[in-house]
């Protein structure tokens, strides 16, 4: 259990000198500082007892939630003339309208109000107005949030309040019946009859079959009866055969071989009396590419309830790209911009957007793509006239000319459920205009490449839980009262700013404080399970507020995992790092190797052999892929030939009858191994702010005060602790528990420390009386005042608590040697909520006292982590020669996944090569003239652009290269393939320096934890990358 220790000191507010009003004492700050009261007592003559006893008692709560999504740059918002001051949050309950709890909102001046509460299961919802200041108010956007659990963004349900559609239901009797609180799938739950032994209820032959992707997995919900829980429960898949089995608990059904396709076991039984969620990765069972048409739920005795069923996708459903388009052919000018779902366009002589021109326009669609298949794709790219496609920054198609509808090809190898960046340019340089972006595979049809296949860039994804949407089903109405100069037409149509709701400048109006209680309703798709309602509303002439600072997914918290790997890790390997490939590759021989089975290697190794890498820039990368290959397996192959052929083998291995089983388990061991390398998965929720060079999240706990958030606004990586924190404290039902402290207050020591009685020797560690103060010298007298005075007036106490909790202090009491108790007050009882006063204390800028009571936070964080060499390094600089800023990638992840220096690799490359004169006119004359100079490749421009009506960012460009393609930047500080526009103060005249490193320490359970993270560091300074224009100098002559 690790611990932290509070120092507390008892001060008396006024020095009586007779104390005649006994003693004043008050708490000093959030962490309680105790002072020995009674030395005063003493020099006057009397005694007031020392501290014998100290009691501390505060309610405490664990971190159980994690924000990702947090953004300090969009605070919430007051106003002060026009807006909503009372109202109430209601949901339909099937025969009338309640009050959700907590929905009560009286003298409220927030812009954006949220109610958080226990989920509801509603099909509707509606906002009552009661209360506006001067009789005006407008709502802009109404808010429904889906409760966890529910079907993620990933998740397709495929059995919920009934079968699929043509379904045979069979077994030994399927009761359905209707559970409000079911999770999910809807309000209905199925079971079969309790009777002793072996019972299942199941059914086949369905019209609507679930496909079952590579590398997905598949899900069902169920709840044991307490009273009477099976032995073992089973799930079973029907795609022509029932050999797809996993089950948990005990082994009492005897179908299929233990440790096969057709039943493998996946744990202990769930803990009876609450939903749990069964998970079943499709490759332990055999349904990677196979069309599911049945599905038993098997079970040993006792009862078990069963939820929604289905499946989940490697990755949500995407919404398409990012498109800008522009009123002229090279990408230029102010741009239109929009999420297109697909590109698949044949505008003709018709204009893409009311505000572009129909002819000598062009467009560029960003975001990312997600193929289904591991395996070599085709994309086919139409324009009239030119396209150009990237593709992960390579560029695979380059069309740009003038030209008749054309369609182009390429072929590139993708992974399933990976991301690859994607950018396709198009211009029209006249006449008709025509842009198609299509793909195919070996098991994937020619066609359009689907939305669901294609992101947007992080920048532009929208959360999908705002199921008010009128997208998403909601359909609005309103009392007859609202104004009819703002007809409720949708409740929010994907723009947060409201901008595009209803006519004009959007919204729905209260005309009168006369109308009230007047409304505004929801209804959505069916029922939700509903658990936060917010609206943001709209005052006379003033902005909205932006999108508040906790919106998004909330995810548990993990106790075992440090907050530092939490927040920081990323992707650190790519799907391409060779030294991943055959490094993993040679595991899976010594896997074999271990079992006596090295006889495979050669045979292994000739059939999945490494044979890429060997046109790679860099010298090392090539070395090293030149050693290695088809001299190992590569693992990217290796593990694709596998989950082909699970849960066989690849027939290509010729694996003996009597070795089989063996090299199937090293085989799946290999796997696991795979999957669970940490450094190559992703982070579940990123929370690097790359606008701003840091990260930003929040975490919460459950007190018994109510809910804190803590957020880290600014966190640049390396070493977190308490003082990263703000706190926000939401009143109201809480969690946790009360912590009571007793323990014997000892006095404070230190080296040097004066003694506390006259004729006492010090120990003369420290001279105090040669410290020298100027009278402007505050820190240092104040340093001297304490020492000197105070020093030997405080006391500790040991509070253990556990890492990662939040605790409310509520009262100190102490226990003199004459049995007096005094109850310490904190200092804001004495000298008011905004003294300004505090020691590690954390801040809540936006709650004074009495509703934030002081908090102790013991962050669950790492003291020391080990720490690589950079593997990436980008310095950013102001040029002031140059009148700019840059962004130098000294240091990039090679694809060995070993650090690349850049300069020395420009070195390399310039080595040899006679520059280039470039003399646009004069080159026989005695001086040439050039229009401008070449900074290194590695020297990427930041421009400066306009943000707002008085703000400024700094967006990465780039330099061209000899044949005018622009240099993309090869690491990923920078955000290749996205825009990137960094706050203007976040490179200052000193600069920054931004590095991605290895990671690795122990959690606080001890064990070892190994991520990527990036750190933000002060820079170096100016630099000058050379660049001036309009040059004449003298040709170097050629030698």
């Amino acid at each position: 259990m690790a611990s932290i220790t509070t120092w507390t000191r008892i001060e008396p507010v006024a020095r009586d000198p007779d104390m005649a009003d006994g003693l004043k004492a008050a708490i000093r700050d959030p962490l309680w500082l105790l002072a020995r009261q009674w030395q005063f007592g003493e020099f006057q003559g009397t005694d007031g007892g020392s501290p014998a006893l100290a009691r501390f008692q505060a309610g405490c709560g664990k971190l159980d939630r994690f924000l990702p999504d947090y953004d300090p740059d969009r605070t919430p918002t007051t106003f002060s003339k026009f807006g909503l001051t009372d109202f109430d949050f209601e949901y339909w309950n099937g025969s009338g309208w309640s009050l959700v709890p907590d929905g009560e909102i009286r003298n409220n001046d927030k812009v954006h109000v949220r109610a958080t509460f226990p989920p509801v299961r509603t099909d509707r919802i509606r906002i009552v107005v009661k209360g506006a200041r001067e009789q005006f108010s407008r709502i802009v956007e109404l808010e429904a949030l889906q409760a966890d659990p529910q079907p993620s963004d990933r998740d397709i349900v495929w059995v919920g309040d009934a079968t699929p559609a043509g379904a045979a239901v069979r077994g030994d009797g399927w009761e359905w019946a209707a559970d409000p609180a079911a999770p999910a799938g809807g309000a209905r739950t199925h079971w079969t009859p309790s009777n002793a032994g072996l019972k299942q209820h199941y059914f086949e032959g369905c019209s609507e079959p679930l496909p079952i992707h590579e590398a997905e997995t598949l899900f069902a919900y169920v709840r044991l009866d307490p009273a009477n829980p099976p032995k073992q429960i089973m799930l079973q898949w029907f795609d022509g055969t029932w050999d797809h089995r996993a089950y948990w608990g005990e082994s009492r059904i005897d179908w299929g071989v233990e440790g096969r396709a057709n039943r493998r076991r996946l744990g202990d039984l769930p803990i009876p009396g609450v939903w749990t969620r069964l998970e079943v990765p499709a490759s332990l069972v055999a349904l990677e590419g196979r069309a599911v048409r049945g599905m038993a739920f098997t079970q040993f005795g006792g009862i078990a309830i069963w939820g929604a069923a289905g499946k989940t996708r490697l990755l949500p459903p995407g919404s398409g790209l990012c498109a800008e388009y522009f009123p002229s052919v090279d990408l230029t000018g102010s741009a239109v911009t929009r999420i297109d779902p697909v590109v698949d366009f044949a505008w003709g002589t018709a204009a893409p957007h009311p505000a572009i021109p129909a002819d000598k326009f062009s467009a560029r669609w960003t975001g990312e793509i997600a193929p289904l298949f591991s395996e070599t794709y085709s994309f086919h790219v139409t324009g009239d006239d030119g396209v150009r496609l990237w593709i992960d920054d390579q560029l695979i198609v380059n069309g740009w000319l003038d030209q008749a509808a054309t369609e182009y090809n390429a072929a590139i190898a993708l992974q399933a459920g990976r991301r690859y960046r994607l950018r396709l340019d198009y211009y029209d340089g006249g006449g008709p205009a025509a842009c198609k972006l299509m793909w195919s595979s070996r098991r994937q049809p020619k066609q359009v490449i689907p939305q669901a296949q294609l992101y947007p860039p992080a920048s532009y994804a929208a959360a999908a839980t705002n199921v008010a949407l009128a997208a998403n089903g909601g359909r609005a109405s309103a009392s007859s009262t609202h104004s009819a100069a703002f007809p409720v037409v949708g409740v929010n149509n994907g723009d947060r700013t409201g901008a595009g709701w209803g006519q004009a400048s959007g919204g729905w109006n209260d005309a009168t404080a006369g109308d009230f209680p007047d409304w505004l309703q929801v209804s959505f798709n069916g029922e939700k399970l509903i658990s936060e309602i917010g609206i943001v509303t709209l005052q006379d002439g003033a902005p909205i507020e932006p999108i508040p600072s906790h919106v998004g997914a909330v995810q548990p918290l993990n106790g075992g995992v440090p907050l530092e790997a939490l927040v920081e890790r990323e992707q650190a390997q790519a799907e391409d790092d060779l030294r991943e490939a055959t490094e993993s590759g040679l595991h899976f021989l010594r896997i074999l190797a271990a079992q006596g089975l090295q006889g495979y290697g050669p045979v292994i190794t000739r059939a999945h052999a490494f044979e890429a890498g060997v046109d790679v820039a860099d010298a090392a990368s090539r070395r090293f892929a030149g050693v290695m290959f088809r001299r190992a397996p590569d693992g990217r192959k290796l593990s694709a030939a596998l989950k082909a052929a699970a849960p066989g083998l690849p027939e290509s291995w010729a694996i003996a009858a009597k070795d089989w089983e063996s090299v199937r388990a090293a085989a799946d061991a290999w796997l696991a191994w795979r999957r669970g390398v940490a450094p190559t998965a992703p982070a579940s929720a990123p929370t690097w702010r790359p606008e701003r060079m840091e990260y930003a999240f929040a975490v919460s706990a459950a007190t018994p005060a109510g809910r804190v958030d803590l957020a880290a606004r600014d966190y640049p990586g390396g070493a977190l602790d308490w003082h990263a924190f703000d706190a926000h404290l939401q009143p109201g039902a809480g969690g946790g528990e009360t912590v009571v402290i007793e323990a014997i207050p000892a006095p404070v020591s230190y080296r040097g420390m004066p003694a506390p009685r006259y004729w006492q020797f010090e120990d003369a560690e420290v001279n105090w009386g040669d410290v020298k103060a100027g009278e402007t010298d505050l820190a240092r007298l104040t340093l001297l005042e304490f020492a000197l005075v105070g020093s030997d007036d405080w006391f500790v106490i040991p509070v253990e608590l556990e890492a990662g909790s939040v605790c409310a202090a509520q009262s100190l009491e102490i226990d003199d040697t004459f049995g007096i108790r005094t109850a310490i007050r904190h200092h804001e009882a004495v000298d008011g909520p905004r003294s300004g006063w505090g020691l590690f204390g954390l801040t809540s800028p936006r709650q004074p006292s009495p509703e934030a009571p002081p908090l102790l936070f013991l962050a669950p964080t790492l003291l020391s982590p080990l720490e690589s060499a950079p593997i990436e390094e980008v310095l950013f600089l102001r040029d002031e020669m140059a009148n700019m800023a840059w962004a130098v990638e000294r240091v990039v992840q090679s694809p060995t996944g070993r650090p690349l220096d850049r300069y020395e690799a420009y070195r390399a490359a310039k080595a040899g090569v006679a520059p280039a004169e470039r003399a646009d006119a004069g080159a026989n004359l005695a001086l040439a003239y050039k229009v401008g100079s070449e900074p290194p490749d590695y020297w990427i421009p930041m421009v400066t652009v306009q943000s707002g009506p008085r703000a400024t960012r700094l967006r990465r460009s780039a330099l061209a290269s000899a044949d005018g393609v622009p240099i993309a930047p090869l690491g990923r500080t920078l955000e290749p393939g996205r825009r990137l526009d960094i706050y203007e103060e976040e490179i200052p005249r000193a600069g920054a320096r931004v590095t991605r490193s290895w990671q690795l320490a122990r959690g606080v359970d001890g064990h070892p934890c190994l991520w990527m993270g990036r750190r933000k560091q002060p820079g170096r300074g100016e630099g000058s990358s050379g660049l001036v224009f309009d040059t004449a100098r003298k040709p170097q002559p050629q030698v």
